[in-house]
This record gives structure tokens, sequence and C-alpha cells, in this order.
């Protein structure tokens, strides 16, 4: 798959280092407390890597953990039993099954948001996580985005605390239709900080996140190379409305010198984290020589949402062996001599960065 698109579609968070809640929306502090819990969790997936998923009813589900490095219980597909206990800081949710001979699985929540003052919750943190009276090594707070609908203040929260006068609370409290392409307003709240897994027509598989509304990292999986780009995103303002671009640039050090990457690729999106892309233009240009190639092997493909990102790269991402290759531009280059524009180690430096979400 062409390199530059990749950097187009990266990850709804997950690396998380911006959060994905509109900053120039109002914010509310939701509450959240063992009374409301079970109604307010109840179809929620939680990705810790492991991943939980809460039935319906929000006081069972079901718990797996296929993950590589993780300090989490083993297992797969177990059915585990979900209780909410309101702790000194946060809640705490313990989730029981005979399989978890060690004790039982329990997570502390808190910090809950509601972007827009509008009745939904936007974000929470999962601050600390145990088995039964043992922390889990190594764990590092986690920010949990539910996407447009999936998790909604309680009634009685909100009596309590009346959502913004600008704020459609009943619209809020109704399931988001997120059919078609989202707006820029929608993409920055509800793409920007998780991951998108693309496919090319060549069947690479790589990982994109947007770690920011101008910003990502991408992960091209099958390669082990990672990238960062700058990009931009709009919707059609006239045609079908499942229709996107995303224009991205990446900038790489190529035996000493800049070489500038442009991409603008067409977008059909199916609902905001399902569609098919295409690549339109794509162009090289030397910075020492202002000379741009054409680059005519465009691609295309599918690409859906991956909401755990952390996990997935931890699972799934091995960067290649690397080495010096200008110590000027403090680049790195792969095992195949391909420069990255990444100084040596940074790889680890991401992989912390992602375990501290």
């Amino acid at each position: 798959m062409n390199k530059i698109l990749l950097p187009l579609f990266l990850s709804l968070f997950s690396l998380g280092f911006l959060s994905c809640i509109d900053e120039s929306a109002p914010v509310a502090v939701a509450t959240v407390d063992s009374t409301s819990a079970a109604d307010i969790f109840g179809g929620y997936t939680m990705e810790l890597n492991p991943t939980i998923e809460f039935a319906p009813d929000g006081k069972s589900g079901t718990y797996d953990n296929s993950a590589k490095n993780s300090s989490f219980p083993a297992g797969e597909g177990i059915q585990v039993v979900i209780t909410y206990q309101d702790g000194g800081v946060g809640l705490d949710i313990i989730f029981t099954a005979d399989a978890f001979t060690d004790g039982a699985l329990g997570v502390t929540v808190q910090d809950f948001k509601d972007s827009g003052n509008d009745g939904a919750i936007d974000e929470f943190t999962v601050s600390a996580a145990k088995v039964g009276d043992t922390p889990i090594p190594g764990f590092q707070p986690v920010v949990q985005r539910p996407t447009p609908g999936e998790m909604k203040r309680s009634e009685a929260d909100l009596a309590a605390n009346p959502v913004a006068g600008s704020a459609d609370a009943a619209a809020a409290q109704q399931d988001v239709d997120i059919s078609g392409a989202p707006t820029v307003a929608e993409w920055n709240s509800n793409v920007v900080g998780k991951g998108i897994l693309i496919v090319g027509q060549g069947g690479d598989t790589d990982l994109l996140s947007f770690t920011s509304s101008t910003a990502g990292v991408l992960y091209e999986i099958s390669d082990g190379f990672q990238s960062n780009f700058t990009y931009t995103y709009e919707k059609r303002d006239e045609g079908r409305d499942d229709e996107g671009i995303i224009k991205v640039t990446i900038e790489e050090i190529e035996n000493g010198v800049k070489m500038v990457d442009y991409t603008s690729v067409d977008v059909d999106f199916t609902d905001w984290y399902n569609g098919t892309y295409e690549e339109a233009v794509s162009t090289e240009t030397n910075t020492a020589t202002d000379v741009v190639t054409n680059d005519d092997s465009l691609d295309k493909g599918t690409f859906k949402i991956e909401s755990d990102t952390s996990g997935y790269v931890q699972k799934n991402f091995t960067a290649s062996t690397s080495s010096s290759s200008d110590s000027d531009a403090a680049s790195s280059t792969s095992s195949n001599g391909e420069t990255t524009g990444y100084p040596e180690g940074y790889t680890d430096q991401i992989l912390n960065s992602l375990s501290q979400q």
C-alpha cells in the first residue's frame, strides 16, 4: 500500500496525546455512582487489552484477553458478574468469575466528562486495576472515549446538574445517527483520538492514529515502520452525503534530503467508522531541487475503527531493526534501508506513551 496514504486514517487512539473531546465546547462533569452505573455501562465495550463487553443490563458481561503482553487474567469468552462500589476516588467496578483463580478483577473509573454539556458521556478514565488485592503491575491510566450515544448520563445526574441552556438533552439521550460522512466538528469529537485499520487492495493492513485534528502517527503493521504526518479533513459540500476528503503530508529524510509526500484521498463513509477510500493525487517533492514526482500507483481499499489502539499496537506491531542513517537529521532507518524520519528509540517512546493512556 502506498505509504503516503496510510497516515490518512490514523487511529480513532488512540494514542491519546490529545483528547478527542471538542475543546471549543463546554465540558460538564458527569456523575456516575453505584446506583446508576449498571444502566450507564450497559451495552458498553471497555478496551483495556483485555476487552470487556457489558451486557445490556450492565450486571454481567464477557471477558476476553488474548494479549501477548498483559498482566490481566488470561482467558477468552469468560462470563463475568459485574458489581459496582462507590470508592474513595471514583467508582470501583468488580468483575467476578470462577476462572479468575487469583481473585476478582477490579478497575477504578473516574473523571466522567460531558463534552458540550448535552447529556452524553464523551470521556472517562480507568485509573487503576487490580486482581484480588494486588494491583496489576505497570498499569497506567487508560482514557475511554465512548462513541456518540453509547453512554448517557443518568436522569438523576441530569436533574441535579442540568445541561447547558443551548444543549438539547433530549437529543443527546437518543441514539445518534452516525451514517454517512462526519462533519469537521463530528470528526474532531469522535474520530480524533481513536484508531483506524485500513486494508489496501494488495492486502496490507495498517493502523493509523489521528492524535489531533491536524496530526497523527502511522503504523505499517506488515513492514514494522511508523511515520508521523499532518493532515486536513473536510466533508464534501456537494454531492453525496457520505463523501469526505483527507489531505495528508509526510516529511521524511532520504540520503540527507528532506522529501515531502502529499496525498489527497477520497473517502466514502458507510458510517463515521467504516467505509472505503481511494487515492486521487499522490506526489513527492525533493526540497533540495524542487522536483515534484507524481506517483501513478494510487491505492484504494477499506477502513474500520479500532478503539483500542494501544492494545492493537502492543499485540500486532513489531518495529523493524533501526540504525542511525543521518546524524544531522536524526532519522532512523529500517532493516531494508528506508528512512522513517524518526530518531532511534522512537518506537519505545511511542509505546510508553500508549501505555499511559
